[in-house]
């Protein structure tokens, strides 16, 4: 199970859609002394508005990795990549206006998912939630609280070089944000072909 961001959603990045434009997120964030998450989806939709409000405290209240420097960098990946659609996204409606087409932002994408897939609870201390295709996410519950089980991917991918292909796009993406700003890509045509040289 891998679940880098950017990876899944790639594929429809030059299709476009309506998304939150902001650079700081709407939805209430877990407080890190808040209380256990007594259901699966609770866990979920906390995690995502964790990422989406860029409220590490939240994130590491909602999910379970092998290490802490692990779990940052994972962490920073995701908030660089979704800032970076935000930030393209403001440049975007400034420059071609309000009924431009903007772009998927990754981890806003999945928390709206949630609204329509439900999390599969496999037994009373393991769940999995399948948002698309093979992708899944798996759960678990530790001392009567459900996390996000990412220990899986560290033990896969175990080097933090791991996410530099998402922290490298982040760049790239702000970089064509610039470029719209500036005037040096000046139709939505421009976009799409530099996001299809995205390395």
């Amino acid at each position: 199970m891998v679940h880098l961001a950017l990876f899944v959603f790639l594929p429809i990045l030059l299709v476009g859609c309506s998304n939150d434009t902001s650079d700081s997120a709407t939805i209430p964030a877990l407080q890190p002394d808040a209380g256990s998450f007594s259901s699966p989806d609770e866990c979920l939709r906390a995690y995502y508005s964790a990422i989406k409000n860029n409220n590490a405290a939240a994130f590491n209240h909602a999910s379970i990795f092998l290490t802490d420097a692990y779990r940052d960098s994972f962490f920073d990946a995701n908030i660089a990549t979704d800032l970076a659609f935000k930030k393209l996204n403001k440049s975007m409606i400034g420059q071609f206006g309000e009924s431009v087409k903007t772009l998927p932002v990754p981890n806003d994408t999945l928390l709206e998912k949630l609204q329509t897939i439900p999390v599969e609870t496999i037994d009373p201390g393991k769940a999995v939630w399948k948002h698309g295709g093979a992708k899944s996410l798996e759960l678990v519950k530790i001392d009567g609280s459900w996390k996000v089980d990412l220990r899986s991917m560290e033990e896969m991918f175990p080097s933090l070089t791991t996410f530099d292909p998402l922290q490298k796009i982040a760049t790239q993406i702000t970089a064509i944000a610039a470029d719209v700003d500036s005037q040096a890509i000046t139709n939505q045509d421009g976009v799409r072909s530099a996001l299809s040289n995205l390395k």
